[in-house]
C-alpha cells in the first residue's frame, strides 16, 4: 500500500509526541540552534513548530519553481554552492549580471492559512560575486514580492540583514572564496575569473498582512539603477524540493538556516566587548550638493539619498556626511545639520555633524559633538590648523579633527601642527588604501614619507585609529569606483570604524571616538578586544603603576577565519599569533619592555586579507 505524505498537522503532532515521550523542555531557539548536536535525538530535524511557538513565524521553502521566462541564465550540473562543488542533475542555479535588463523571478511554496503574528519566512539558496578580477562598481540589488518593491541589498561576505517596514531580508553566508591580490579563481564552469564570491542562504521575512493565505508568493531580484557592473547574483534551486515528504518543507530538510532566521526575525544582538556595544559606521562621505543648491559637488546623490543609503542599504549603525568645505555656505551648513538631526535615531541609526577642512596643510574631517555649531572653514578665517582649533574652542561642546590619507603626495598632512585636544584619531584606511606605514599592504604608493600612522606615533602623538570610506559615489559603507575618482578601487572593503559605546546614541558614539575607544576595519565587522595590562584600547597607563611586564591580550571574533594576530610595539612587530578559526586569541607578556614610554596596538588579518587595527594603548612616563 502506498503511503501518503505527511501533512503539516501530522508533522506537528509528531513533534508534540516526541516532546511528550522524552519529557524534555523545548530548547530556547533564540539561544540554541535546534539543529545542533545537543538537541538532535530529542527534537526531529524539522524545528518549524519551535520557530512558530517562540519566534512567531512560519517557515517555508522559499523556492518551488522558477519563472523561466524571466531571462535569467540557467546553470546546471557541476555547481559551486554553499555546499561546495556538487553534481546533481536536479539542481539548478539561475544567474543574472548586474544589468538593467536582467532579473530572477520565482514562486515560493504556498503560505499556510493561519500565519502567526511574526509573519512568513522564506528560505532559499543564494550566491553573489564580483564577477571579475578587477574591482567593480557597487552593485545594488532590488528585492520585491508580488510586484511590490521591499528593499535594496548588496554583495556581502558576512551574515547581514536589511530591514524595511513590514519586511526584513537576511543573508546567511555559508562560504566565501576570495582570490589573492591581482589574481582570480575559477569555481565552476559558470563562475570563473572571480575575485570574491559568497554562497549561502537568503532568509526573507514579511508581515502576515502582505501574504495571501494558502497561496504562493512571487519573489524577484533585479539590478538597481542603470550603471552596469560585472557583479552577479544567483538563485540556487535544489532538487530536494521535489523529494521532501513534508509539504512546503522542500530543501529545508538539508539546510541549517538558524542564524539567518535569527537575523531576519530581529533576534540577534550587537556584539559586546568589555561591557560595551560594538557599533560600526562610516564617517567620511560626500554628496553632490554644492553651494547654491546645484548638484555639481564632488560626490554623488543628494544628502538625503546618502543618509538613506547609509541607514537602509549600507546597514551602518552611525554615519557622518563630511562635505568638502568649498561645497558648503552658511545655508548649506544649516541644511546638512538639519539632515543629521532628522535621521539621528537613538538605538537604530546615529548621525554626527561633520565637514572636511583644509588643503594646504593636509585634510582633516571635523566632527561635532552637537549640531548647529559654527562652520570653522578656511573662508571664515580658519586657514591653518591652529586657527581651526582656536575656532573650535569657541563652539558649544567638543569637536574632533581626524586627518585622512595623511601621506598622499598631493595633499600630505603637515604634522608639525598637532593639538591633542582635537587630534584624537587618524583615518588609517579608506578607499585610498592603508596609511598604517609607507610599506603597508594595500598602501597608497604615491606618498610623502613620515606622515603615516606609525611615523606619527613615533613623534609621541597619541592618536587612535579609525577607517572610513571617503566615498564619492553615494554608497556609504560599501563605496567603490566613480568616474571622477577612478583611483578609488580596492579588492577589500571601503573601510568602517568600530566604536565601543555604552549605547547607540550620538553622545555615546562621540564619547567613544573622543576617548579613542575605537578601531578600524577594511570593511568587515571584525569584533576586536585589545587590552594592555587590563587597559582597553585608547587608554594610557602610567609607567609607575606597572608592577610587572606589560601583559597584552587580544580576542577576535571575525566573519571569516583569522590568519594572524600581530602585536606591534613602538612601530615593530613584537608578537605574532597564527590562527585558522573565526574566533581567535593572543596573549603576550613583553619581557623586553625596559620601562619608560611605549605604545602597543594590534593588527588582525583574515584569510581573505580583510584587516582590523586597534587603537593603541600607551605607557606614559
Amino acid at each position: 500500500m502506498k503511503r501518503s505524505p505527511k501533512s503539516c498537522d501530522d508533522h506537528t503532532a509528531e513533534l508534540e509526541g516526541v516532546h511528550t515521550a522524552n519529557h524534555s523542555p523545548a530548547p530556547d531557539v533564540r539561544k540554541i540552534n535546534p539543529l545542533s548536536a545537543e538537541i538532535l535525538g530529542t527534537w526531529p530535524p524539522d524545528p518549524r513548530r519551535l520557530f512558530r511557538d517562540q519566534l512567531q513565524v512560519e517557515v517555508i521553502d522559499g523556492c518551488a519553481g522558477v519563472d523561466e521566462s524571466c531571462g535569467a541564465h540557467a546553470t546546471k550540473g557541476l555547481l559551486y554552492s554553499a555546499r561546495q562543488l556538487r553534481i546533481d542533475r536536479g539542481d539548478c542555479g539561475w544567474r543574472i549580471r548586474h544589468a538593467p535588463d536582467q532579473r530572477i523571478a520565482w514562486r515560493t511554496h504556498p503560505a499556510t492559512k493561519d500565519l502567526p503574528p511574526g509573519g512568513l519566512v522564506m528560505v532559499f539558496g543564494l550566491a553573489m560575486g564580483m564577477g571579475a578580477c578587477l574591482p567593480q562598481p557597487t552593485g545594488i540589488w532590488v528585492l520585491q514580492v508580488d510586484g511590490r518593491r521591499l528593499l535594496h541589498f548588496t554583495f556581502t561576505k558576512h551574515d547581514a540583514v536589511w530591514r524595511t517596514d513590514g519586511a526584513s531580508f537576511a543573508i546567511q553566508v555559508k562560504n566565501v572564496v576570495s582570490a589573492p591580490p591581482g589574481g582570480s579563481v575559477s569555481l565552476d564552469p559558470h563562475t570563473d575569473h572571480e575575485s570574491s564570491a559568497c554562497f549561502g542562504l537568503g532568509v526573507l521575512r514579511i508581515d502576515p498582512d502582505r501574504v495571501k493565505p494558502g497561496e504562493p508568493l512571487t519573489v524577484e531580484i533585479r539590478a538597481a539603477g542603470d550603471r552596469p557592473s560585472m557583479r552577479w547574483c544567483r538563485l540556487d534551486h535544489g532538487s530536494a524540493a521535489k523529494k521532501s515528504r513534508i509539504p512546503g518543507y522542500g530543501t529545508l530538510s538539508e539546510l541549517n538556516y538558524w542564524q539567518g532566521l535569527l537575523l531576519a526575525t530581529g533576534n540577534s544582538r550587537r556584539p559586546r566587548v568589555s561591557g560595551y556595544e560594538v557599533c560600526f559606521g562610516d564617517l567620511h562621505t560626500h554628496s553632490a550638493l554644492n553651494v547654491g543648491g546645484t548638484m555639481t559637488g564632488d560626490g554623488t546623490g543628494s544628502p538625503e539619498e546618502n543618509f538613506l543609503f547609509a541607514r537602509d542599504v549600507g546597514r551602518l549603525d552611525f554615519y557622518a556626511l563630511s562635505e568638502h568645505e568649498w561645497q558648503i555656505d552658511s545655508e548649506g551648513w544649516a541644511e546638512r545639520n538639519q539632515f543629521a538631526d532628522r535621521f539621528d535615531e537613538s538605538g537604530r541609526f546615529v548621525t554626527i555633524p561633520a565637514f572636511e577642512w583644509g588643503r594646504a596643510y593636509g585634510q582633516r574631517c571635523v566632527y561635532y559633538e552637537k549640531s548647529h555649531q559654527s562652520l570653522a572653514s578656511t573662508e571664515s578665517g580658519a586657514t591653518t590648523p591652529t586657527q581651526l582649533w582656536n575656532r573650535l574652542r569657541a563652539i558649544d561642546g567638543r569637536a574632533i579633527t581626524i586627518a585622512h590619507h595623511p601621506s598622499w603626495a598631493k595633499v600630505p598632512v603637515d604634522w608639525n601642527y598637532y593639538d591633542p585636544e582635537f587630534d584624537r584619531l587618524m583615518e588609517i584606511y579608506s578607499v585610498w588604501g592603508s596609511s598604517e606605514h609607507d610599506d603597508a599592504p594595500n598602501a597608497n604608493k604615491d606618498t610623502v614619507e613620515g606622515c603615516c600612522f606609525r611615523q606619527v606615533l613615533a613623534r609621541g602623538y597619541r592618536l587612535g585609529c579609525i577607517a572610513s570610506s571617503d566615498g564619492h559615489e553615494g554608497h556609504p559603507g560599501v563605496a567603490s569606483a566613480t568616474q571622477n575618482h577612478a583611483q578609488l578601487l580596492g579588492r577589500l572593503g571601503s573601510g568602517r570604524v568600530a566604536v565601543l559605546a555604552t549605547d547607540l546614541t550620538r553622545q555615546s558614539v562621540f564619547d567613544a571616538l573622543y576617548d579613542r575607544r575605537c578601531y578600524a576595519t577594511t570593511g568587515e565587522p571584525i569584533v576586536l578586544d585589545f587590552q594592555v595590562s587590563g587597559m582597553l584600547m585608547g587608554g594610557e597607563i602610567p609607567a609607575t603603576e606597572l608592577t610587572n611586564a606589560p601583559d597584552i591580550t587580544v580576542h577576535v571574533l571575525a566573519p571569516l577565519p583569522v590568519r594572524t594576530i600581530e602585536i606591534i610595539r613602538d612601530g615593530r612587530i613584537a608578537h605574532v599569533q597564527h590562527a585558522d578559526t573565526r574566533e581567535a586569541s593572543a596573549s603576550f607578556r613583553d619581557a623586553q619592555y625596559e620601562g619608560g614610554a611605549a605604545y602597543y596596538y594590534a593588527r588582525v588579518t583574515q584569510d581573505d586579507g580583510e584587516t582590523a587595527w586597534s587603537s593603541p594603548v600607551w605607557i606614559v612616563p
